[in-house]
């Protein structure tokens, strides 16, 4: 396993029902960006420099690659256990971006930039196999020139929605690792941030309406979209609210303050509204 930054990484395990005996910990010369739980195990994407990606230069070309390491969590309760490290190319966006399922971990991710048009977008299927995360599957060049503003998987599919002046959700079906594939495309107005599973069918996204403005997108106001995925193959848009122009929610940049509570049928997030040129902030109940 080769270092990855400057700075020491320790994954430490605290027994909660005494925590006050020795802690056991693991540790290795890495950066950390986001981290990914399943039951089992803890993925760690790492990065040198900025954000999570590494930089090389070849030419005038610049590459970008996420290395991933895995921690077994559930062998041995009492730590954490180093299993294998892998890396593909582009940048993860969050924690969202990864996911595991029967043993795969799959991951999205965005290479190149949508200001100079060299953005694309790919999901790696990852395997681990002898002490490496070697890849599986992949998916290359999604949505040229767009970035990947939210993902979500969820068992054998998944959901991405990319934006550069319109928003284009992708379903995923990722039921054969080895050949993940595309099923189906929506185009709507603006872009979603956060997108939030209401049971096996539908999907409810927060995010910003947008105006087309042929090169370019204005920013407009809070958006919440239902999306009934239950064919995936052609996802459909079931409701939208939209804010006034202006109005910002931390639910856009934090999952936290995004509360669906399912026994209810209730969504509530905290959004400042902008009416008559004043900001006001409310929480808005859906």
């Amino acid at each position: 396993m080769d270092p990855s930054g400057y700075g020491v990484l320790s994954i430490i395990t605290i027994d909660l029902n005494d925590p006050m005996v020795h802690q056991n910990d693991i540790a290795l010369v890495a950066d950390m960006s986001h981290v990914y739980a399943s039951q089992e195990n803890l993925y760690v994407s790492l990065s040198l420099g900025q954000g999570l990606i590494f930089i090389e230069t070849e030419g005038s070309q610049v590459i970008e690659s996420v290395k991933i390491h895995k921690f077994d969590i559930h062998s041995d309760p009492s730590r954490a256990l180093y299993m294998a490290s892998g890396e593909v190319d582009g940048r993860l966006l969050n924690q969202y971006s990864m996911d595991e399922y029967n043993g795969f971990l799959r991951v999205a991710t965005t290479e190149g930039y949508t200001w100079d048009g060299s953005a694309s977008n790919n999901v790696f299927v990852l395997k681990e196999e002898d002490g490496k995360l070697n890849i599986a599957g992949e998916i290359r060049e999604i949505a040229p020139t767009e970035q990947i503003y939210s993902a979500r998987f969820m068992g054998d599919r998944g959901y991405l929605v990319t934006f550069k002046q319109i928003d284009p959700l992708f379903t995923l079906d990722l039921s054969d690792p080895q050949h993940p594939a595309i099923v189906g495309e929506l185009k709507v107005p603006g872009f979603s941030s956060y997108i939030h599973p209401i049971g096996e069918n539908h999907l409810l996204a927060i995010g910003k309406d947008t105006q087309d403005a042929g090169t370019f997108a204005w920013f407009q106001g809070i958006s919440l979209s239902l999306f009934d995925v239950s064919d995936p193959a052609n996802p459909t848009l079931v409701d939208k609210v939209i804010g006034s122009r202006g109005s910002e929610s931390e639910a856009l940049y934090d999952p936290k303050a995004f509360n669906y509570f399912a026994s209810k049928n209730l969504l509530a997030v905290p959004i400042t509204l902008y009416e008559g040129g004043s900001g006001r902030s409310d929480w808005g109940k859906f």
